[in-house]
C-alpha cells in the first residue's frame, strides 16, 4: 500500500454547509484550505522474460491490485466534512512487451497493456477514468555509458464507452456521466544510473 496525505486548496460558490447537506447552492463563493488522506492499494505481479536472441526480448505480466482495499476517501474542509464512498473491486491488469537492440547502446521497445475499470456502473464516482483500458506504448532506450541509460517513452491510452451512475454524492438526486471515445497520451523521460 502507498499512504497519501492530500493538502490543497477548496472553491465553489455557495456554503458548503447547505451544498453537502443536499441543498441547492447559493451564489456565494466560498474558498478555504482542504485536505485528505488516501491510501492505494497493494499489487502482485507474477511475470515472465525470455531471450528469444542476444538482441530479441519478450515479457508478460500479469497484476493484481486489491482496489476493494479503499472504502472511502474523507475530505476535511474547514468546519466542514465530506466523505466519498467506494464500491471498486479487486481487478487484474495484463501486459505484453517486446525491445530489440538496435545498435549494442540503443533500443527499441513497444507494448500491450489491458486495464480493468475498478468501478462498478451502478457504484461510480468521477476521480477514474471511465471503463476498461487500453495502453499501447512504445519508446527507446539509450545506454550513455556502462552505467547511465537515458530512455523515452510514448502511451496511447484509450479508454472504452461507458455510461454509469455517480454514487456518493451530496445532492440527493441521481447524477449520471459517460465516457465516449476517451484518449489520454502519456510521454515520459527517465535518466537511471546503476552502482
Amino acid at each position: 500500500p502507498i499512504r497519501h496525505n492530500i493538502r490543497g486548496h477548496f472553491d465553489m460558490t455557495g456554503d458548503p454547509g447547505l451544498v453537502l447537506s443536499g441543498i441547492l447552492p447559493t451564489a456565494i463563493p466560498y474558498h478555504s484550505s482542504a485536505s485528505a488522506r488516501l491510501t492505494l492499494p497493494e499489487s502482485y505481479i507474477l511475470g515472465s522474460n525470455y531471450n528469444v536472441t542476444d538482441r530479441y526480448r519478450v515479457g508478460t505480466a500479469i497484476t493484481w491490485t486489491r482496489w476493494s482495499s479503499i472504502r472511502e476517501i474523507n475530505f476535511n474542509i474547514p468546519n466542514y466534512g465530506y466523505t466519498q464512498a467506494f464500491h471498486w473491486k479487486d481487478t487484474p491488469r495484463v501486459s505484453f512487451g517486446m525491445e530489440y537492440d538496435l545498435l549494442t547502446w540503443m533500443q527499441v521497445r513497444c507494448g500491450y497493456v489491458f486495464d480493468r475499470d475498478p468501478s462498478k456502473k451502478s457504484f461510480s464516482t468521477t476521480m477514474l477514468p471511465p471503463g476498461d483500458r487500453h495502453i499501447i506504448a512504445t519508446g527507446l532506450g539509450f545506454k550513455l555509458t556502462e552505467n547511465l541509460r537515458f530512455d523515452l517513452g510514448f502511451s496511447l491510452i484509450r479508454m472504452n464507452n461507458q455510461h454509469y451512475r455517480v454514487t456518493g454524492t451530496a445532492l440527493q438526486e441521481t447524477k449520471y456521466f459517460s465516457c465516449h471515445n476517451g484518449f489520454s497520451y502519456l510521454v515520459s523521460a527517465n535518466i537511471s544510473y546503476s552502482f
